[in-house]
């Protein structure tokens, strides 16, 4: 656990950011520091050189790169743009090269991986739509095939009845085809049907057709109320799923039914006002309960309990108890229904302990594990144990890692044994290989970062489209080996996986199909079924359909802050199986006297709510997780989402983040969290919060949800469309499309010329603007409850101390028809704040007399707030924040010139970049006028009309 010393030693260690002079980031310094106070704290320096001629961009890790000794330093990235700005090439010494080619609306035609595999990508000409219709695939030196296929619904009657006129209707894919049978208004689907391969097909080509090698289909409806929101869905094993929602849009019970059995699985939820639970009881009468710090807003307890009204008496189940740093690191969890046991002399209970550097990483931790002891016994000792078996011990872990955050060393120190495992990193890329395996770094990888066998030495296959294939569990040199086999529909959806073993009697064949809303498990034995088992899961509830006339069971799972499955109870509220994992996601302990002996039966998400394997491997999606090592084996197919090394799970925090797919983390508390900065902020201006983050706030307000949701994704568009169009105007000296607008409309109105350090000027700004915007989640747009009389529309913390957004509810959530192309604008504005540390700067008419001097200079003003302090030209002074007014029209006209009164014309264009309407109007202005992504969103979220500008219910600026 980490002290109180150190603990305040790293409060307010700095992160600094070097920006070059054309806007880009060009360092960035961490502070390291350590628990061990020998060691002197070091700066980790990241390097970034942008070549804006050759639109290349390098950069370098902290831990230097090098393919020999006397060789130059090797970049961990290198990417290549194009014209526009989109990638070209990007070459990672994690991941290889990559390279991607798009048309001129951003639609992939050719990309190549870093195995040499090539997809082509077929579209409709522009003019009937331009929607996908075909991708091929070419492995190098194979041949070429067709892996999808896309069908849209023709414009007739039949199509119409059920919404499907120019809908995506089939979809041929490397699993099978999928079928839209129907759509709702909102273009959810009501009815679809799932077509998979036989297991023994080979890879399909749909250009042919493998339509003959298609198993039975499997069928699913839905049925959802005005709002969209889920009524009624029926699965392919008929198992329905029935909800029921309360005033709010919030689910207040569920339902689970197959044939005559109908039941209850979600009796009742009790929630806050902002829609965060504080009790819900399963349908078995479980109860849990949770609880949440009044400051900071962060859960501090979850409850999972019998209550003492249960038919089987009070049993408490796992009572979780949390404690945080002041960012939000958990420091403790206590498992307070853990009963304590005794060994050695030694309490072993429920507590875990965690400490951090000052990057965050976890360095150690403590908890409890199953510690094997013979068998004891004593005249008159009640506690004898003749046989012996496993007990509760107390362990301690410790992690070590490097400068390009690879974990080189995990150290475990308990009562199950000593053990330390090392890891070789490779001197020229962030590989890693057990230390002793009999590959090394270099050579145990294949190209595009793929992990070519375990630690044990068996064998890993990989698709060519750097899928998991194939692993061999048991090698046998005279005989088959035993083997897992893995199929996917695409990157992210496996479909089935079929693992064959020999037994003592044949062969042993068990396939788990996911699809048609269900997981189905099928055992045979010399091809004759032995054991079916059909698996329909309801969030934490299992629905297991065993034999034919056997009555399903219910299996209710408890789980903690990541996901990880702890448990579950069964039907009746007894508790069936109990686990705990390390923090890296090894398994610890479990009570093995109740825990499920049907492996057929036995639930199979564990960590973090992860499918595990059996190579001990987990499953997150796009990505196959080692726990034993902390790491992914294979690089990221995201790139560069999470950072330069492409290997490191969860950025080495595994106790405070999760990784839902396999691509990047995020806060696993998230959902009911607001920093303490925030905190504090909000509860120094009088603020309420309305909803913390999405999850939240889809509770509370759907519709409100969408539009956030949709005006962050259409900013991120429309802000990358104008820098690109900048881009271009520099690059061709203002000899492209676009710079009539923007000279039109920006410089020469206000008297600025088209000059190189005029749109390098703007350039800066939208660059900088890019990159925030693309790192901004919807989770970091919060919705607050202003004061009825506040007329701002959101705040942000300019000084970076708090990230984020912070919006009016009351200004967009009562869903006024332009709300939507509102928030776009509005988020724009706020993140140039954080970006770019832009201003609030106001044009108004000035008083007539003026005691500051001539009225065409220009004056500084502080300003407290937004449009309520500023009122038919008004000027009001009020500290803490500051303004520049110029002399000009009458604010209401929004689309005019306001630096008419500035000496001189060229400092317009400065002054312009630092005023976040500006800045915000200037995006919304070239996509409008170019066609951009802002225009299509504007028009289809609002009813803009001829593009103007007038109408946006803006604050007194350009």
């Amino acid at each position: 656990m980490v002290s109180t010393p150190l603990a305040v030693q790293h409060d307010g260690t700095p992160e600094v950011a070097v920006i070059a002079s054309t806007g880009d980031q060009a360092r960035v310094l961490r502070l390291l520091r350590t628990q061990d106070a020998a060691l002197p704290p070091r700066w980790l320096a990241t390097r970034m050189l942008c070549d804006h001629l050759a639109r290349t961009l390098r950069q370098f890790g902290a831990r230097p790169l090098r393919a020999s000794a006397e060789a130059p330093l090797l970049a961990d990235a290198t990417t290549l743009h194009g014209l526009g700005r989109q990638v070209l090439r990007r070459h990672t010494v994690d991941g290889d090269a990559t390279q991607t080619l798009t048309d001129s609306a951003g639609r992939s035609l050719w990309s190549c991986n870093a195995q040499g595999t090539v997809w082509l990508h077929a579209h409709e000409p522009p003019n009937e739509g331009g929607r996908l219709l075909a991708v091929s695939e070419q492995p190098a030196g194979g041949p070429c095939r067709q892996r999808e296929r896309l069908q849209y619904g023709e414009p007739v009657l039949a199509n119409r009845e059920r919404n499907l006129a120019g809908e995506l209707t089939t979809h041929f894919d490397n699993a099978g085809v999928m079928h839209v049978r129907s759509l709702s208004l909102g273009a959810q689907a009501l009815e679809t049907q799932r077509r998979l391969l036989h297991p023994q097909a080979q890879q399909p080509d749909w250009a042919v057709g493998s339509e003959d090698e298609l198993e039975q289909p499997l069928l699913m409806t839905h049925q959802y109320d005005a709002g969209g929101a889920l009524l009624v869905q029926v699965n392919a094993a008929s198992v329905t799923r029935r909800m029921a929602y309360d005033i709010s849009g919030a689910v207040a019970q569920a339902w689970m039914a197959q044939g005559a059995a109908n039941i209850l699985v979600l009796s009742a939820i009790q929630r806050r006002a902002d829609g965060v639970p504080l009790a819900q009881t399963a349908g078995n009468g479980v109860v849990d309960t949770f609880a949440y710090s009044a400051r900071s807003q962060r859960l501090t307890r979850h409850r999972t309990a019998r209550p003492s009204d249960h038919a089987l008496g009070a049993l408490v189940i796992s009572d979780l108890h949390y404690r945080y740093d002041s960012v939000g690191n958990i420091l403790t969890l206590d498992d307070q229904g853990a009963e304590p046991a005794w060994h050695r002399n030694t309490r072993a209970d429920g507590l875990r302990t965690y400490a951090y550097d000052t990057l965050y990483r976890l360095v150690s931790a403590s908890g409890r594990e199953r510690t094997p002891v013979a068998g004891t016994w004593a005249p008159g000792f009640a506690g004898s144990d003749r046989k012996g078996g496993d007990v509760w011990g107390r362990y301690t872990e410790h992690y070590s890692y490097d400068d390009g955050d690879n974990l080189t060393e995990l150290s475990h120190n308990g009562g199950a044994g000593s053990r330390s495992r090392k890891l070789v990193v490779s001197e020229q890329s962030n590989r890693a290989l057990p230390e002793g395996h009999d590959l090394t770094p270099d050579t145990g990888f294949l190209a595009g970062g793929l992990q070519k066998a375990l630690a044990d030495g068996r064998p890993l296959t990989w698709y060519a489209d750097n899928q998991l294939r194939q692993v061999s569990l048991v090698r046998r040199p005279d005989d088959a080996d035993d083997l897992e086999r893995y199929y996917y529909a695409d990157g992210g959806t496996r479909t089935r996986k079929v693992t064959t073993v020999k037994v003592a009697d044949g062969l042993q064949t068990t396939v788990i199909t996911y699809a048609g809303g269900c997981e189905t498990r099928r055992r045979q034995r010399e091809g004759r079924l032995q054991e079916q088992v059909v698996i329909t899961e309801d969030a934490t509830v299992r629905w297991i359909q065993t034999p034919l006339g056997a009555e399903p069971q219910q299996r209710y799972g408890f789980i903690d802050h990541l996901g990880s499955s702890s448990g579950e109870t069964d039907a009746l509220g007894r508790l069936v199986a109990r686990q705990e994992y390390s923090p890296y996601g090894e398994t610890t302990g479990s009570d093995e006297d109740i825990e499920e002996v049907n492996t057929l039966l036995q639930r199979t998400l564990r960590y973090s709510g992860k499918e595990r394997d059996a190579t001990g491997f987990y499953y997150y999606g796009w990505r196959y997780y080692q726990p034993e090592f902390g790491r992914w084996s294979s690089a990221d197919p995201g790139g560069l989402i999470d950072g330069l090394n492409l290997f490191r799970m969860v950025r080495n925090n595994p106790v405070t983040l999760r990784d839902g797919t396999g691509l990047n983390p995020r806060r696993a508390l998230s959902e009911t969290s607001l920093d303490h900065r925030e905190d504090g902020m909000l509860r120094q201006g009088g603020l309420e919060v309305y909803a913390y983050n999405s999850q939240a706030l889809e509770v509370k307000n759907p519709a409100l949800a969408r539009n956030i949701s949709g005006a962050l994704q259409a900013a991120k568009e429309g802000v990358r469309f104008t820098r690109d169009v900048v881009a271009k105007i520099l690059d061709s000296g203002g000899r492209v499309r676009g710079t009539g607008y923007m000279t039109q409309y920006f410089l020469s109105a206000n008297g600025a010329s088209l000059s190189f350090q005029n749109v390098e000027t703007v350039q800066r700004v939208v660059n900088g603007l890019t990159q925030y915007l693309d790192s901004l989640t919807v989770d970091d747009v919060k919705v607050l409850n202003f004061d009825s009389e506040d007329n701002r529309l959101a705040i942000s913390d300019r000084n970076g101390a708090v990230r984020g957004i912070f919006l009016n509810g009351a200004q967009f959530a009562g869903g006024r028809e332009d709300s939507s192309r509102d928030l776009m604008f509005t988020i724009i504005h706020e993140a140039s704040h954080l970006a770019m540390k832009t201003k609030d700067m106001w044009y108004t008419n000035l008083p007539a007399a003026n005691e500051s001097g001539d009225r065409k200079d220009y004056h500084m003003i502080d300003l407290n707030d937004i449009v309520s302090l500023v009122r038919e030209g008004k000027r009001q002074q009020v500290p803490d924040k500051y303004a520049r007014v110029w002399d000009g029209p009458e604010h209401e006209a929004l689309d005019k010139a306001k630096f008419g009164g500035v000496g001189n014309r060229d400092y317009t264009v400065k002054a312009m970049m630092e005023n976040a309407d500006s800045v915000a109007m200037f995006v919304y202005y070239m996509n409008v006028k170019l066609g951009g992504p802002l225009n299509v969103y504007s028009r289809e979220h609002g009813g803009l009309r001829h593009g103007s500008f007038s109408q946006l219910r803006r604050r007194a600026s350009i």
